[in-house]
């Protein structure tokens, strides 16, 4: 795909949609660039915050029993946080995701035995292609959101009554 925007010195360079899609929301939609920068770092702030967490449990010993259930649902978040960050970051499709995305494929890579599945099966081959980036956008924007609001549907208070809102379970007899 050729480049055809506002940001004169990309003019007429041959790039991915991706790639392209990104300069287009940064240089030629108003406020984009903003969009984009607000939404890195409320992504960072929100890695911070999941991190400040786990060190209070960490610290005031509340992984122990009746609680350990805090730890577990804070690690979870981390993980599911660290996995859609690293997605994200990927979608760029400029030299700095690639480097990232080839790191992120040898580490998948050095897993024993199903490493080369694993690989295969998150990049869908040698990385970068245009395969990985589709398959990072289709992680960034369905899978992890959909595994963290069910993380949240299975862990939501209940009720007093034994209703649970967000899991739609029923009331207790």
């Amino acid at each position: 795909m050729i480049y055809e925007g506002s940001y004169r010195p990309l003019d007429g360079v041959h790039m991915s949609a991706a790639f392209r899609s990104l300069l287009h929301i940064s240089f030629d939609i108003p406020g984009g660039l903003l969009m984009r920068q607000m939404h890195h770092w409320a992504a960072d702030i929100f890695i911070g915050a999941i991190v400040a967490h786990l060190a209070r449990l960490y610290f005031t010993a509340a992984y122990r029993k009746p609680r350990e259930i805090n730890w577990i649902i804070g690690l979870t978040l981390l993980i599911l946080a660290l996995a859609n960050g690293f997605f994200g970051y990927s979608l760029g499709d400029d030299m700095l995701s690639g480097a990232g995305m080839r790191i992120g494929y040898a580490i998948l890579l050095s897993v024993p035995f199903i490493g080369p599945y694993l690989a295969f099966l998150v990049f869908g081959g040698v990385v970068p292609t245009e395969a990985a980036i589709l398959r990072m956008y289709a992680l960034h924007i369905f899978v992890v959101p959909a595994l963290d609001s069910r993380r949240r549907q299975m862990w939501e208070p209940r009720k007093p009554d034994g209703f649970c809102f967000a899991a739609g379970f029923m009331p207790r007899p």
